[in-house]
């Protein structure tokens, strides 16, 4: 897959972690592994495994963010760090099922990856 890589050197002119009340964010819980499968191969075509977030070195449960518009999760995004880019944080694995596209959920997952760097020392 191809890969977009968007730079940004100052974290703390981020607009508000406030999604609209009926989009909420959370992170990894006991639906993760199903709802991720079922984001990222709709958003990206195929089938994709959880354990291709999982197995990866940068992967935290606490820094992978889903947005869930009532009871259904709809995007997804991970905040991931590499010890070879130091002071460097970024947002991979994002995705927004097809359902789900046109009520933000998509740029509120990548909100959420954003902020978390912003509570990571050096970033």
């Amino acid at each position: 897959m191809s890969q977009l890589v968007m730079r940004r050197s100052n974290l703390n002119s981020l607009p508000a972690l406030t999604p609209p009340e009926e989009l909420i964010i959370h992170t990894e819980d006991e639906r993760s592994k199903e709802s991720w499968e079922r984001i990222i191969s709709d958003a990206f075509g195929g089938v994709h495994k959880y354990d291709m977030m999982t197995s990866d070195p940068a992967y935290a449960p606490d820094r992978v963010y889903f947005v869930r518009e009532h009871t259904q999760d709809a995007a997804v995004s991970a905040a991931f760090t590499r010890a070879e880019y130091p002071g460097e944080g970024y947002v991979h694995m994002v995705g927004c099922h097809s359902w789900a596209r046109g009520i933000g959920a998509g740029y509120w997952a990548l909100a959420a990856g954003r902020h978390s760097h912003l509570s990571q020392t050096g970033l």
